[in-house]
């Protein structure tokens, strides 16, 4: 959805329906893509106007929010600053999209095949192989036609012997040797 903020205190609102259970992705643009809106605010309220979620993020929104229930709900598009001008354009996104928030594991072995796991929202696989070939940062290689992120996922690629954590290892007894020097990759859930 383009729009734009014309008129100063001006807002903008987007109804949509979606159903319960759904994880749906908001994704506003607008200094990214050359606009003057650089402190969007993105609200999302239920039918009744009460508010779901909000978000600012840097003046450029993005959210995800589980939908409670079957219905309508609403988008709503302001300027932090209440400014506004035809050069004050924004692009909403808006769907089930998939979306990657993150990765595992950030380290990875230089020259050796790794599973690299996606973490995100409404995303159809989760795990891709890499085989970095040199020490350093590693860009993964997200295919952009498929997931949509704001920024490239880096990781670290090292000589040094790279393992990831395993369960169970939650008593002294438990615990893992490990030779030095070595990146250990883990997770607390």
């Amino acid at each position: 959805y383009w729009g734009a903020l014309a008129k100063a205190g001006e807002s903008d609102r987007v109804i949509f329906k979606a159903k319960r259970g759904r994880i749906i992705v908001f994704d506003l643009q607008g200094k990214s893509l050359g606009s003057k809106a650089n402190e969007l605010v993105l609200t999302l309220t239920d039918s009744r106007g009460r508010v779901l979620a909000r978000s600012r993020e840097g003046g450029e929104p993005f959210l995800s929010y589980k939908i409670p229930a079957d219905g309508s709900y609403v988008a709503q598009i302001v300027d932090q600053q209440r400014q506004g001008s035809a050069d004050h354009f924004y692009r909403l996104t808006l769907g089930a999209l998939p979306y990657v928030t993150g990765f595992y594991p950030g380290t990875l072995p230089r020259g050796k095949q790794t599973s690299i796991e996606l973490i995100g929202h409404n995303l159809p696989s989760r795990t891709f192989d890499v085989t970095p070939k040199a020490k350093g940062d590693f860009t993964l290689p997200l295919d952009s036609s498929r997931f949509r992120f704001r920024k490239p996922f880096k990781a670290k690629v090292s000589d040094a012997a790279t393992t990831l954590e395993t369960e169970p290892n939650h008593q002294p007894a438990q615990a893992r040797l490990q030779i030095l020097p070595a990146k250990i990759n883990g997770r607390i859930w």
